[in-house]
């Protein structure tokens, strides 16, 4: 076990191993001599030196000239008495020489001890140790767990033993070396040893170690220079000593991937294979099994740990923890720099994926962005960019009292392969120096993301959609110069026409982009909330440019496109021509006693005589139908307090939330994608119950429409509607009895009358052999005029009235709005003969059509209610020189698009943009709440104003009575 080497004189300096095993251990004995000049041919100068290396490779030297020397031997004494031979020591207690099993020098007994585990048989009690636990990782990402123990003047530092080279103490416990050599992690080097172009701080006092170390295949030493390398990459040391030589040394893969680049990150043939559903839940994704491992400055490390909040400096709840790393769940954390968790020494983190299926622990590399070979922004997640990888980094390295550098920002990335795999993760890490005063904010997250080319499918999609608009847009304007031929406005038709398809471009691109961003925004709610094994992932919010930006520039462009068209409809259905036809006959109510008995010329006298009709059966049907003009199925409130409740009162707000789940219990990052789906799908939802209830209960419960026009029938008044230079809207509301006007006793008898089938029906034509039997009932009609009628409702109606108006209130004003509808100053007396003109004439054509419905009344083709067509006749020169207009059935209360309730998909379309655009800007719902209901209100009574105006300028009520 001992070998003792005896050199004689004229031998300068020599020094050879010797290596055997015993054991497991390796025996390395190095002998190095050196003689002075020659003293006598006999004389020799003995060394001894025993040297015990482990599994983990240690190595020794002792080489007092020589550039490494490991002085791994710690020293126990005894005190020296009468003993005079170097071989023994004696013990004070009881006077007796003992034998050193060691060496003696300046009376003293040393024990050898090369590793702290081994004992030599026979060292003196006073050599006794302190147990430790050290773990060692190997190049094969293997560690043990060995007990191991500090013998005397070797003291454990809370990770390993630390030794005093030389034999000697120094001043305060430190440790010195001889001269021509320094310190270096407790060896002694070669003062000329140095690591170059290095920032670490821990370069200057292991790294000269480390590197004669890891040159000479010591594990330890290789990590301790892994963790010089890690802090230059932090420091941006591009050109460093400590990681040139470990990159080409045979350990490089302890800190270097073999594979750099993107090839690294989306190499197939390291795809992991995942279970997304934990099978005891149908609704939670597996976690990613996340272990780590600490490594010291020593080199030594940790054992595996499952990696929890570890990492979220920004963490400081058990549930942040229980939450993280699940599979598709994106957190993001953001703080300020808490000095409460700066450890005492620097740790140097080497994160592992465990693979259930082989039970391999595979690392994580990581990208620290300060290296300057390419520095990327916090924010930046295209990690094609990233070409340098490693393995390790920190989380803290120095103090404030010198100077601390901090992870600023922290990145877990997850790429998603194909067939339920995932590409290597990888780690992102921007490093930051602390200054007082300046900004410490903590940025942590876990994207998750993956390949797709749906926005290259999305974006041919929309081309086909803007193409679809185009036609449909075409095929509308078409359809509109097809009703309103130029004939009728010759000097203006280029504007009108212009001023049309801008309108109708506008109200159809809105309405396509919203059904687009639905239907796209619900591929991504659906197949990322719902998806049982691993198929999407939402495109990183980071990357705002690339993913979200043309998002937002649509939906907004879409909601300004239909604020737009919104005013124009309001506008529009706020300058109709609304006429009001009394069909009430006055009798001359005398004493039936005495009626016969009355002269005949007195009789002729009184049948001359021209008495007045009631206006308040006008007041009253003018009335109703103003109401009606914002009139909606869709109760903007009702659809405002059940979206408010869901998202509220059910935490349904939190789906929105970027996690592949439907768990509304915990909040993470919310997604522009999700929420546009989620608030549009439940405002429309809500909207579009209502329109069904109402469609069913419309048997028992009819709308405020069909009730109007029952309404019409009890007044005995009739509307005919213009809403286009050539087209219109008919009601008929003539009462079957022939009367509206007298007592409550009078309206009561002639509503029972009409229940029991006596008199005519109220359906404006009356049933014929041939005819259609629903006529009977039928009292409202869509209407195409030819020429010579409007151009005879214009010469003795509205010409007339305008000008009377314009003469009473001091001349015309362009702006509508700004007109006095029925000034002070207007000739009632010719109001009225103007329209009793016109009602005749209105009446003797009602007539004809009456005797003659089978050439005047048509049915539309389904051609001609999808495109909504004019009859042919309209473009024929014949028929604009016709007085009698074309009417078209209108079961369907078509007139209903005058008002609000004939766009219901349209207003409650607009509803949900504007719901959407306040969240969005606000991400309150309550306050969106609050806004939308503002202004749907504001717009309702904005409607009802200028509708209130248009009606009382163009049948001359004045505004006061309408209430």
């Amino acid at each position: 076990m001992l070998i003792v080497i005896i050199f004689l004189s004229n031998v300068r300096s020599f020094h050879f191993p010797v290596d055997y095993k015993k054991g497991s251990h390796s025996q390395l004995m190095i002998v190095s001599i050196k003689l002075s000049k020659l003293l006598s041919i006999y004389q020799i100068i003995s060394c001894i030196l025993v040297f015990q290396l482990n599994s983990s490779n240690y190595f020794a030297y002792f080489h007092a000239y020589g550039v490494f020397q490991r002085v791994n031997a710690a020293f126990s004494i005894a005190n020296l008495s009468n003993c005079t031979t170097a071989q023994y020591y004696s013990i004070l207690n009881n006077g007796t020489c003992q034998t050193c099993n060691g060496y003696t020098k300046d009376g003293k007994c040393y024990c050898y001890d090369n590793i702290p585990e081994f004992e030599m048989p026979n060292v003196p009690s006073t050599c006794s140790r302190a147990n430790f636990l050290r773990n060692i990782f190997d190049i094969n990402g293997n560690y043990s767990a060995q007990q191991q123990s500090c013998i005397n003047k070797a003291f454990y530092n809370g990770q390993t033993c630390q030794l005093c080279p030389n034999n000697t103490f120094g001043a305060n416990s430190t440790c010195d070396c001889q001269s021509g050599l320094k310190l270096s992690d407790y060896y002694c080097v070669s003062s000329n040893i140095t690591i170059t172009n290095s920032a670490a701080s821990l370069s200057s006092t292991i790294g000269p170690k480390a590197l004669l170390g890891c040159q000479q295949s010591d594990i330890l030493s290789c990590h301790q220079l892994a963790n010089i390398c890690v802090q230059d990459f932090a420091k941006t040391i591009s050109s460093s000593l400590a990681c040139t030589y470990l990159n080409t040394s045979n350990f490089s893969t302890i800190l270097f991937p073999k594979i750099q680049g993107a090839n690294l990150i989306q190499n197939s043939n390291v795809a992991i294979e995942i279970v997304a559903k934990d099978p005891s839940t149908s609704n939670e994704f597996n976690k990613f099994p996340y272990y780590y491992i600490i490594f010291h400055t020593d080199g030594t490390s940790s054992e595996y740990k499952l990696l929890r909040n570890e990492l979220m400096l920004c963490s400081y709840s058990y549930y942040d923890a229980e939450k993280s790393y699940r599979f598709g769940v994106k957190i993001q954390q953001t703080c300020q720099l808490d000095m409460k968790k700066i450890p005492s020494t620097t740790q140097f983190f080497q994160i592992f994926l465990y693979n259930g299926t082989n039970g391999t622990y595979i690392p994580i590399p990581v990208r620290i962005q300060n290296f300057n070979l390419q520095p990327q922004n916090a924010q930046d997640d295209n990690f094609e960019s990233f070409s340098n990888y490693i393995y390790r980094f920190y989380l803290f390295d120095g103090n404030i009292s010198t100077t601390l550098q901090y992870a600023k920002s922290l990145i877990f990335y997850v790429n998603l392969a194909s067939n339920s795999k995932i590409y290597l993760p990888y780690i992102s890490i921007q490093y930051s120096n602390y200054s007082i005063g300046a900004d410490q904010t903590i940025y942590y997250r876990e994207l998750y993301y993956s390949t797709t080319n749906f926005y290259v499918i999305a974006t041919v999609l929309l081309v086909l959609v803007c193409i679809g608009v185009v036609i449909v847009w075409m095929v509308r304007l078409w359809v509109w110069s097809k009703a309103n031929p130029p004939y009728m406005a010759e000097q203006l038709y280029t504007i009108l026409l212009c001023s049309k398809g801008l309108f109708s471009l506008l109200d159809i691109w809105s309405e396509a982009m919203f059904y687009y961003l639905f239907l796209m925004t619900g591929y991504w709610f659906i197949f990322f909330k719902f998806q049982n094994y691993a198929l999407v992932q939402m495109p990183p919010l980071s990357n705002y440019t690339t993913y979200y930006q043309s998002f937002e520039i649509l939906f907004y462009m879409m909601f300004a496109a239909r604020l737009i068209t919104t005013f124009q409809l309001v506008l529009s259905q706020a300058d109709l021509e609304i006429f009001f036809i009394d069909w009430e006959k006055l009798e001359i109510q005398r004493p039936k006693s005495i009626q016969d008995e009355i002269d005949i010329d007195v009789r002729r006298q009184l049948e001359k005589y021209e008495p007045k009709v009631s206006a308040w059966r006008t007041l009253l049907i003018a009335n109703e139908f103003n109401e009606l003009s914002t009139y909606r199925i869709v109760s903007i409130e009702w659809s405002l307090f059940f979206v408010a409740f869901f998202l509220e009162g059910v935490h349904w707000i939190n789906l929105q939330s970027e996690q592949p789940n439907l768990d509304i219990d915990f909040v993470v990052q919310k997604n522009y994608i999700l929420t546009f789906f989620l608030y549009n799908f439940l405002f429309f939802t809500v909207g579009l119950a209502q329109i069904i209830i109402q469609k069913i209960f419309d048997i028992w419960f009819p709308i405020a429409i069909e009730d109007f026009v029952d309404l019409c029938s009890i007044a005995n008044i009739s509307i005919m509607i213009i809403d286009d230079l050539l087209h219109g809207y008919y009601l008929h509301g003539e009462n079957p009895i022939g009367q509206a006007e007298g007592s409550n006793e009078h309206l009561t008898f002639c509503l029972q009358y009409e229940s029991e089938g006596k008199g005519k029906k109220r359906g404006y034509l009356q049933i014929e052999k041939g005819q259609n039997k629903d006529d009977a009932e039928l009292q409202t009609f869509e209407i195409f005029l030819p020429q010579k009628f409007r151009m005879s409702y214009d010469q003795v109606f509205k010409i007339p009235l305008r000008s009377q108006t314009d003469q009473a209130q001091g001349g015309y004003n362009d702006f509508s709005l700004l007109r006095d509808p029925v000034p002070n100053r207007l000739d009632m007396a010719e109001v009225e003969l103007s329209r009793q003109r016109l009602s005749f004439y209105i009446k003797d054509i009602l007539t004809q059509v009456r005797i003659n419905p089978t050439k005047f009344v048509r049915d539309k083709f389904p051609l001609q209610r999808l495109l909504n067509l004019p009859p042919a006749e309209l473009e024929d020169p014949q028929f604009k020189d016709q007085s009698i207009p074309i009417f078209y059935r209108d079961p369907d209360y078509s007139f209903k698009k005058i008002f609000f309730c004939g766009h219901e998909f349209f207003f409650l379309i607009s509803d949900v943009m504007m719901f959407s655009f306040w969240m969005l800007l606000t991400n309150n719902v309550y306050v969106a709440v609050l806004l939308t209901y503002l202004y749907t209100n504001g717009l309702f009574s904005y409607r009802q104003w200028v509708g209130e105006r248009n009606l009382a300028d163009k049948s001359k009520i004045n505004q006061k009575f309408l209430i």
